[in-house]
Protein backbone atom coordinates (compact mmCIF):
# COMPACT_ATOMS: atom_id res chain seq x y z
CA UNK A 1 0.00 0.00 0.00
CA UNK A 2 1.12 3.44 -0.63
CA UNK A 3 2.41 5.86 1.99
CA UNK A 4 0.46 8.95 2.00
CA UNK A 5 2.25 12.36 1.95
CA UNK A 6 0.75 13.00 5.23
CA UNK A 7 2.52 9.84 6.69
CA UNK A 8 5.82 10.89 4.36
CA UNK A 9 6.26 14.01 6.08
CA UNK A 10 5.42 12.78 9.90
CA UNK A 11 8.09 10.29 8.91
CA UNK A 12 10.09 13.21 8.38
CA UNK A 13 8.89 14.80 11.17
CA UNK A 14 9.46 12.09 13.67
CA UNK A 15 13.26 11.85 12.51
CA UNK A 16 13.83 15.89 13.03
CA UNK A 17 12.22 15.25 16.70
CA UNK A 18 14.69 12.26 17.55
CA UNK A 19 17.12 14.69 16.03
CA UNK A 20 16.32 18.31 18.19
CA UNK A 21 18.07 16.23 21.66
CA UNK A 22 20.94 15.04 19.39
CA UNK A 23 22.53 17.54 16.73
CA UNK A 24 24.33 20.89 18.47
CA UNK A 25 22.29 22.78 15.52
CA UNK A 26 18.94 21.17 14.51
CA UNK A 27 18.60 20.55 10.66
CA UNK A 28 15.28 22.17 9.35
CA UNK A 29 14.08 20.34 6.12
CA UNK A 30 12.40 22.70 3.22
CA UNK A 31 8.48 22.36 3.32
CA UNK A 32 8.73 20.62 -0.20
CA UNK A 33 7.42 17.74 -1.86
CA UNK A 34 11.45 16.73 -2.44
CA UNK A 35 14.23 16.03 0.33
CA UNK A 36 17.75 14.21 -0.35
CA UNK A 37 18.53 16.47 -2.66
CA UNK A 38 21.93 16.39 -4.73
CA UNK A 39 23.68 17.27 -7.89
CA UNK A 40 25.73 15.32 -9.41
CA UNK A 41 28.13 14.92 -12.33
CA UNK A 42 26.99 14.36 -15.96
CA UNK A 43 29.42 12.38 -18.50
CA UNK A 44 30.12 15.88 -19.96
CA UNK A 45 29.72 17.89 -16.81
CA UNK A 46 30.85 20.86 -19.19
CA UNK A 47 27.14 20.88 -20.59
CA UNK A 48 25.13 18.09 -18.58
CA UNK A 49 24.44 17.42 -14.58
CA UNK A 50 22.39 15.13 -12.98
CA UNK A 51 20.21 15.58 -10.19
CA UNK A 52 19.22 13.20 -7.42
CA UNK A 53 16.18 13.53 -4.90
CA UNK A 54 13.33 11.74 -3.04
CA UNK A 55 9.45 12.15 -2.82
CA UNK A 56 6.82 10.15 -1.28
CA UNK A 57 5.36 7.69 -3.40
CA UNK A 58 1.91 9.56 -4.32
CA UNK A 59 4.49 12.48 -5.57
CA UNK A 60 4.06 11.17 -9.53
CA UNK A 61 5.24 14.52 -11.34
CA UNK A 62 8.48 16.09 -9.92
CA UNK A 63 10.37 18.66 -11.63
CA UNK A 64 13.54 20.07 -11.88
CA UNK A 65 13.42 24.15 -12.41
CA UNK A 66 16.65 25.80 -13.11
CA UNK A 67 18.53 28.13 -14.88
CA UNK A 68 21.43 30.32 -14.26
CA UNK A 69 22.48 32.17 -11.18
CA UNK A 70 22.36 35.43 -12.74
CA UNK A 71 19.29 35.08 -13.40
CA UNK A 72 18.35 35.99 -10.33
CA UNK A 73 14.01 36.05 -11.21
CA UNK A 74 13.80 32.96 -12.82
CA UNK A 75 12.58 34.57 -15.92
CA UNK A 76 14.53 32.04 -18.04
CA UNK A 77 13.95 28.94 -16.10
CA UNK A 78 14.02 25.68 -17.64
CA UNK A 79 11.86 22.71 -16.05
CA UNK A 80 13.04 18.83 -16.36
CA UNK A 81 10.47 16.33 -15.56
CA UNK A 82 12.21 13.46 -13.25
CA UNK A 83 11.99 10.10 -14.11
CA UNK A 84 11.39 7.67 -10.62
CA UNK A 85 11.70 4.26 -9.10
CA UNK A 86 9.99 2.91 -5.90
CA UNK A 87 13.24 2.52 -3.87
CA UNK A 88 12.44 -0.31 -0.73
CA UNK A 89 16.31 0.17 0.14
CA UNK A 90 15.90 1.32 3.55
CA UNK A 91 12.76 -0.55 4.51
CA UNK A 92 12.75 -2.96 7.71
CA UNK A 93 16.09 -1.69 8.22
CA UNK A 94 17.47 -1.10 11.87
CA UNK A 95 18.92 2.29 12.77
CA UNK A 96 19.58 4.52 15.61
CA UNK A 97 19.25 8.29 15.75
CA UNK A 98 20.11 8.74 19.40
CA UNK A 99 21.65 6.41 22.95
CA UNK A 100 18.93 7.32 24.46
CA UNK A 101 16.16 6.54 21.73
CA UNK A 102 17.87 3.19 21.42
CA UNK A 103 17.61 1.81 17.98
CA UNK A 104 14.30 0.96 15.93
CA UNK A 105 13.21 -0.86 12.54
CA UNK A 106 12.86 2.34 9.38
CA UNK A 107 9.16 1.95 7.91
CA UNK A 108 11.13 3.84 4.32
CA UNK A 109 9.34 3.89 1.08
CA UNK A 110 9.98 6.69 -1.27
CA UNK A 111 10.18 7.59 -4.59
CA UNK A 112 14.05 7.87 -6.35
CA UNK A 113 14.15 10.71 -8.72
CA UNK A 114 16.36 11.40 -11.18
CA UNK A 115 16.75 14.30 -13.81
CA UNK A 116 19.54 15.23 -16.56
CA UNK A 117 19.66 18.26 -17.33
CA UNK A 118 20.90 18.45 -20.89
CA UNK A 119 22.62 21.32 -23.31
CA UNK A 120 23.84 23.79 -20.54
CA UNK A 121 26.55 26.52 -21.14
CA UNK A 122 29.94 25.73 -20.15
CA UNK A 123 32.44 27.66 -17.22
CA UNK A 124 28.95 28.84 -15.94
CA UNK A 125 26.97 29.35 -12.41
CA UNK A 126 23.54 27.52 -12.27
CA UNK A 127 20.91 27.39 -9.58
CA UNK A 128 17.80 24.70 -9.42
CA UNK A 129 15.10 23.55 -7.16
CA UNK A 130 12.92 20.67 -6.73
CA UNK A 131 9.26 20.39 -6.39
CA UNK A 132 6.12 19.20 -8.22
CA UNK A 133 3.08 21.16 -5.79
CA UNK A 134 5.92 22.49 -3.57
CA UNK A 135 9.45 23.99 -4.70
CA UNK A 136 12.39 23.02 -2.37
CA UNK A 137 15.24 25.64 -1.37
CA UNK A 138 17.69 27.11 -4.55
CA UNK A 139 20.54 24.83 -5.17
CA UNK A 140 23.31 25.35 -7.16
CA UNK A 141 26.23 24.14 -9.45
CA UNK A 142 28.85 24.80 -11.45
CA UNK A 143 29.75 23.83 -15.27
CA UNK A 144 33.25 22.62 -16.44
CA UNK A 145 35.12 24.95 -19.02
CA UNK A 146 37.55 27.01 -16.92
CA UNK A 147 41.05 26.42 -17.91
CA UNK A 148 41.81 26.34 -14.04
CA UNK A 149 40.40 25.68 -10.92
CA UNK A 150 40.31 23.60 -8.08
CA UNK A 151 38.10 21.57 -5.84
CA UNK A 152 37.79 20.82 -2.32
CA UNK A 153 39.08 16.81 -1.20
CA UNK A 154 37.55 15.23 2.08
CA UNK A 155 36.88 11.87 3.27
CA UNK A 156 35.49 9.58 5.57
CA UNK A 157 33.05 11.51 8.29
CA UNK A 158 31.38 8.59 9.38
CA UNK A 159 28.36 10.82 9.47
CA UNK A 160 26.50 8.93 12.57
CA UNK A 161 23.25 11.25 14.38
CA UNK A 162 24.60 9.92 18.10
CA UNK A 163 27.63 11.62 16.91
CA UNK A 164 26.56 14.96 15.39
CA UNK A 165 30.23 16.56 15.55
CA UNK A 166 31.67 14.13 13.04
CA UNK A 167 29.65 15.67 10.08
CA UNK A 168 30.26 19.34 11.76
CA UNK A 169 34.01 18.29 11.03
CA UNK A 170 33.78 17.38 7.81
CA UNK A 171 31.73 20.44 6.50
CA UNK A 172 33.94 22.88 8.40
CA UNK A 173 36.97 21.21 6.81
CA UNK A 174 35.45 21.62 3.68
CA UNK A 175 34.52 25.36 4.75
CA UNK A 176 38.27 26.16 5.22
CA UNK A 177 39.58 24.72 2.02
CA UNK A 178 36.87 27.12 0.14
CA UNK A 179 38.32 29.83 2.14
CA UNK A 180 41.76 29.32 1.27
CA UNK A 181 40.90 28.83 -2.50
CA UNK A 182 40.65 32.28 -2.27
CA UNK A 183 38.17 34.79 -4.73
CA UNK A 184 37.70 31.92 -7.11
CA UNK A 185 36.43 29.24 -4.57
CA UNK A 186 36.05 26.22 -5.67
CA UNK A 187 34.37 24.38 -8.73
CA UNK A 188 32.87 21.18 -6.96
CA UNK A 189 33.46 19.23 -3.56
CA UNK A 190 34.81 15.48 -3.87
CA UNK A 191 34.36 12.57 -1.43
CA UNK A 192 35.82 9.22 -1.14
CA UNK A 193 33.72 7.85 0.54
CA UNK A 194 31.78 6.81 4.27
CA UNK A 195 30.07 9.99 3.63
CA UNK A 196 27.62 7.85 6.37
CA UNK A 197 29.15 5.80 8.90
CA UNK A 198 25.81 3.06 7.99
CA UNK A 199 24.38 3.54 4.46
CA UNK A 200 21.28 1.64 5.81
CA UNK A 201 20.14 4.28 8.20
CA UNK A 202 18.18 6.64 5.92
CA UNK A 203 17.96 9.64 8.64
CA UNK A 204 22.31 9.98 8.39
CA UNK A 205 21.79 10.37 4.12
CA UNK A 206 19.53 12.90 4.80
CA UNK A 207 21.35 14.98 7.46
CA UNK A 208 24.21 15.23 5.08
CA UNK A 209 22.23 16.24 1.89
CA UNK A 210 20.60 18.75 4.53
CA UNK A 211 23.68 20.34 5.10
CA UNK A 212 24.53 23.99 3.14
CA UNK A 213 27.33 22.56 1.35
CA UNK A 214 25.41 20.31 -0.48
CA UNK A 215 23.43 23.04 -1.81
CA UNK A 216 25.83 25.09 -2.77
CA UNK A 217 28.02 22.74 -4.89
CA UNK A 218 28.08 19.98 -7.53
CA UNK A 219 29.13 16.59 -5.61
CA UNK A 220 31.65 14.06 -6.96
CA UNK A 221 31.43 10.81 -4.41
CA UNK A 222 31.89 6.88 -4.57
CA UNK A 223 31.11 4.26 -2.28
CA UNK A 224 33.16 3.66 1.10
CA UNK A 225 32.41 0.42 2.98
CA UNK A 226 30.38 2.25 5.79
CA UNK A 227 28.00 3.81 2.83
CA UNK A 228 27.44 0.20 1.46
CA UNK A 229 26.62 -1.54 4.70
CA UNK A 230 23.47 -1.53 7.15
CA UNK A 231 23.99 -1.21 11.26
CA UNK A 232 24.14 -5.08 11.41
CA UNK A 233 26.77 -5.51 8.62
CA UNK A 234 24.14 -8.66 7.58
CA UNK A 235 21.99 -5.86 5.06
CA UNK A 236 24.84 -4.20 2.71
CA UNK A 237 23.72 -3.13 -0.61
CA UNK A 238 24.87 -0.67 -3.53
CA UNK A 239 21.25 0.54 -3.17
CA UNK A 240 21.84 2.28 -0.05
CA UNK A 241 24.27 4.69 -2.24
CA UNK A 242 22.56 3.58 -5.90
CA UNK A 243 19.44 5.57 -4.48
CA UNK A 244 20.59 8.91 -3.04
CA UNK A 245 22.67 9.53 -5.96
CA UNK A 246 22.24 10.15 -9.81
CA UNK A 247 25.86 9.63 -11.45
CA UNK A 248 26.09 8.98 -14.93
CA UNK A 249 24.98 5.23 -15.93
CA UNK A 250 27.72 4.31 -17.98
CA UNK A 251 29.66 1.65 -15.44
CA UNK A 252 30.40 -2.13 -16.33
CA UNK A 253 27.02 -4.36 -15.95
CA UNK A 254 25.81 -4.24 -12.61
CA UNK A 255 27.62 -1.19 -11.94
CA UNK A 256 25.66 1.69 -13.60
CA UNK A 257 25.72 4.77 -10.94
CA UNK A 258 28.14 2.98 -8.74
CA UNK A 259 31.31 2.61 -10.68
CA UNK A 260 31.18 5.46 -13.54
CA UNK A 261 33.18 7.93 -15.51
CA UNK A 262 32.99 11.60 -16.00
CA UNK A 263 34.81 14.33 -17.65
CA UNK A 264 35.40 17.96 -16.06
CA UNK A 265 37.51 19.75 -18.62
CA UNK A 266 40.98 18.46 -19.28
CA UNK A 267 40.26 15.62 -16.93
CA UNK A 268 38.69 12.15 -17.31
CA UNK A 269 37.59 10.87 -13.81
CA UNK A 270 37.01 7.33 -13.62
CA UNK A 271 35.28 6.14 -10.41
CA UNK A 272 35.22 2.40 -9.12
CA UNK A 273 33.48 0.26 -6.28
CA UNK A 274 35.65 -1.23 -4.08
CA UNK A 275 32.58 -3.27 -2.99
CA UNK A 276 31.91 -4.86 -6.00
CA UNK A 277 35.81 -6.09 -6.57
CA UNK A 278 35.55 -7.77 -3.08
CA UNK A 279 34.29 -10.75 -5.58
CA UNK A 280 37.44 -11.23 -7.20
CA UNK A 281 35.53 -12.35 -10.40
CA UNK A 282 34.65 -8.66 -11.25
CA UNK A 283 38.08 -7.46 -11.02
CA UNK A 284 38.94 -8.31 -14.54
CA UNK A 285 35.80 -6.45 -15.24
CA UNK A 286 36.12 -3.44 -13.93
CA UNK A 287 39.91 -3.39 -15.49
CA UNK A 288 38.44 -4.26 -19.04
CA UNK A 289 35.93 -1.35 -18.48
CA UNK A 290 38.55 1.24 -17.21
CA UNK A 291 40.46 0.18 -20.33
CA UNK A 292 37.66 0.74 -22.88
CA UNK A 293 36.69 4.38 -20.95
CA UNK A 294 40.63 5.28 -21.41
CA UNK A 295 40.74 4.28 -24.94
CA UNK A 296 37.61 5.84 -25.86
CA UNK A 297 38.32 9.51 -23.75
CA UNK A 298 41.41 11.05 -25.04
CA UNK A 299 42.13 13.88 -22.31
CA UNK A 300 45.00 16.00 -20.91
CA UNK A 301 44.66 14.02 -17.31
CA UNK A 302 43.19 10.83 -16.00
CA UNK A 303 42.24 10.71 -12.58
CA UNK A 304 40.85 7.31 -10.86
CA UNK A 305 39.30 6.96 -7.54
CA UNK A 306 37.96 4.06 -5.44
CA UNK A 307 37.72 4.19 -1.66
CA UNK A 308 40.04 1.62 -0.32
CA UNK A 309 44.03 3.22 -0.10
CA UNK A 310 46.72 1.94 -2.46
CA UNK A 311 48.93 1.86 0.78
CA UNK A 312 48.68 1.18 4.63
CA UNK A 313 49.45 4.63 6.70
CA UNK A 314 50.31 2.95 9.80
CA UNK A 315 53.84 1.15 8.48
CA UNK A 316 53.44 1.89 4.86
CA UNK A 317 52.44 -2.05 3.56
CA UNK A 318 51.58 -2.12 -0.23
CA UNK A 319 47.74 -2.73 -0.64
CA UNK A 320 45.93 -5.21 -3.13
CA UNK A 321 44.58 -2.28 -4.75
CA UNK A 322 47.86 -0.94 -5.85
CA UNK A 323 48.99 -4.23 -6.97
CA UNK A 324 45.76 -4.82 -8.96
CA UNK A 325 45.89 -1.56 -10.72
CA UNK A 326 49.38 -0.53 -11.24
CA UNK A 327 50.15 -1.79 -14.29
CA UNK A 328 47.02 -0.78 -16.05
CA UNK A 329 48.09 3.03 -14.92
CA UNK A 330 51.17 2.66 -16.40
CA UNK A 331 49.75 1.27 -19.15
CA UNK A 332 47.31 4.67 -19.87
CA UNK A 333 49.28 7.40 -18.38
CA UNK A 334 47.17 7.92 -14.90
CA UNK A 335 48.22 10.68 -13.72
CA UNK A 336 46.60 10.71 -10.12
CA UNK A 337 45.39 7.79 -8.25
CA UNK A 338 42.95 9.07 -5.38
CA UNK A 339 41.24 6.84 -2.21
CA UNK A 340 40.73 7.33 1.54
CA UNK A 341 39.55 4.74 3.85
CA UNK A 342 43.15 4.37 5.53
CA UNK A 343 42.23 7.62 7.67
CA UNK A 344 45.83 8.53 7.50
CA UNK A 345 46.83 10.87 4.50
CA UNK A 346 49.63 8.92 2.31
CA UNK A 347 51.19 10.37 -0.94
CA UNK A 348 53.41 8.96 -2.81
CA UNK A 349 56.32 10.10 -5.64
CA UNK A 350 55.46 9.27 -9.12
CA UNK A 351 55.23 5.62 -9.19
CA UNK A 352 56.20 3.51 -12.54
CA UNK A 353 56.60 -0.46 -12.62
CA UNK A 354 55.92 -0.52 -8.93
CA UNK A 355 58.97 1.53 -7.95
CA UNK A 356 60.06 5.50 -7.60
CA UNK A 357 59.91 6.57 -11.50
CA UNK A 358 63.35 7.63 -13.18
CA UNK A 359 61.23 9.21 -15.99
CA UNK A 360 59.64 13.08 -15.21
CA UNK A 361 57.14 12.33 -18.09
CA UNK A 362 55.86 9.16 -16.50
CA UNK A 363 54.53 8.07 -13.40
CA UNK A 364 51.00 8.06 -11.30
CA UNK A 365 50.92 9.38 -8.07
CA UNK A 366 49.19 7.70 -5.48
CA UNK A 367 46.91 9.71 -2.74
CA UNK A 368 45.10 8.75 0.15
CA UNK A 369 43.06 11.40 1.89
CA UNK A 370 42.84 11.88 5.95
CA UNK A 371 39.54 11.43 7.96
CA UNK A 372 37.77 14.54 8.58
CA UNK A 373 35.71 14.03 11.42
CA UNK A 374 37.71 14.29 14.39
CA UNK A 375 36.79 10.98 16.01
CA UNK A 376 38.12 7.69 13.61
CA UNK A 377 41.30 8.61 12.59
CA UNK A 378 44.50 6.38 12.78
CA UNK A 379 47.88 6.75 14.78
CA UNK A 380 50.94 5.85 12.41
CA UNK A 381 53.81 3.82 13.30
CA UNK A 382 57.07 6.51 14.12
CA UNK A 383 59.04 5.22 11.09
CA UNK A 384 58.01 3.42 8.25
CA UNK A 385 58.71 -0.42 7.92
CA UNK A 386 57.59 -0.64 4.27
CA UNK A 387 57.90 1.49 0.90
CA UNK A 388 59.87 4.40 2.36
CA UNK A 389 61.54 4.72 -0.72
CA UNK A 390 57.92 5.20 -2.39
CA UNK A 391 55.99 7.08 -0.22
CA UNK A 392 56.94 11.36 -0.23
CA UNK A 393 54.75 12.16 2.66
CA UNK A 394 52.22 10.44 5.16
CA UNK A 395 50.17 12.62 7.82
CA UNK A 396 47.32 11.83 11.41
CA UNK A 397 46.49 13.85 14.19
CA UNK A 398 45.67 9.96 15.56
CA UNK A 399 42.06 9.73 16.73
CA UNK A 400 40.94 13.52 16.34
CA UNK A 401 42.26 13.56 12.60
CA UNK A 402 40.40 16.58 10.36
CA UNK A 403 42.66 17.43 7.09
CA UNK A 404 41.54 17.81 3.60
CA UNK A 405 42.77 19.20 0.07
CA UNK A 406 42.72 21.69 -2.49
CA UNK A 407 43.42 20.41 -5.55
CA UNK A 408 43.62 22.70 -8.82
CA UNK A 409 43.58 21.66 -12.18
CA UNK A 410 45.91 24.03 -14.37
CA UNK A 411 46.82 24.09 -17.89
CA UNK A 412 50.17 21.80 -17.15
CA UNK A 413 49.55 20.72 -13.66
CA UNK A 414 47.98 19.70 -11.00
CA UNK A 415 48.57 21.17 -7.28
CA UNK A 416 47.66 19.37 -4.35
CA UNK A 417 47.52 21.11 -1.28
CA UNK A 418 46.70 19.18 2.53
CA UNK A 419 45.46 21.14 4.94
CA UNK A 420 44.56 20.65 8.86
CA UNK A 421 41.11 22.47 10.35
CA UNK A 422 43.40 25.48 10.98
CA UNK A 423 44.05 25.91 7.87
CA UNK A 424 47.30 25.29 7.89
CA UNK A 425 49.37 24.06 4.89
CA UNK A 426 50.63 20.51 5.68
CA UNK A 427 52.13 18.96 2.28
CA UNK A 428 52.07 20.41 -1.32
CA UNK A 429 52.92 18.31 -4.89
CA UNK A 430 53.09 19.79 -8.59
CA UNK A 431 51.82 16.86 -10.76
CA UNK A 432 52.98 17.83 -14.36
CA UNK A 433 50.95 16.75 -17.10
CA UNK A 434 52.24 14.36 -19.19
CA UNK A 435 53.87 15.30 -22.55
CA UNK A 436 51.38 16.15 -25.95
CA UNK A 437 48.48 13.99 -24.17
CA UNK A 438 45.23 15.61 -24.79
CA UNK A 439 47.00 18.25 -27.16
Amino acid sequence: MKASKENFKKRVTFVLFLLVGVFTSTVVFAASDATMIIANPGEDASTEMRISWHTDVDVTDGFVEYTKKSDTKWKKAQKVVGSYVLSTAWDGITSIVSSAAGGFTQDIKVNKYGAVLKNLKPNTDYMYRIGSKELSDTRYFKTAGAKEYSFAWISDYHTYDPLPNRLTSGMGMVEKLITLAGPKGVNFVLSTGDEVAYGGSYTYWQHVFAQDLYKRYMWVTLIGNHDHMDRTDKKNTDAYYRDTHNNPQNGYPGQEGCSYWFKYGSVLWIILNNEDMNKEEQVPKAQAWVEEVIQHNPSKYIFVAEHYQWFDGVKGITSTGFTRWYPLFDKYGVDLALSGNNHIYVRTKPLFGGEVSTNPSRGTVYIQAPSSDNNRGRTMEPALSFNEDKIAYRWSEGDSTVGGSLVTVGKDKISIRLYNRQGILLDEADIPGKPNRGK
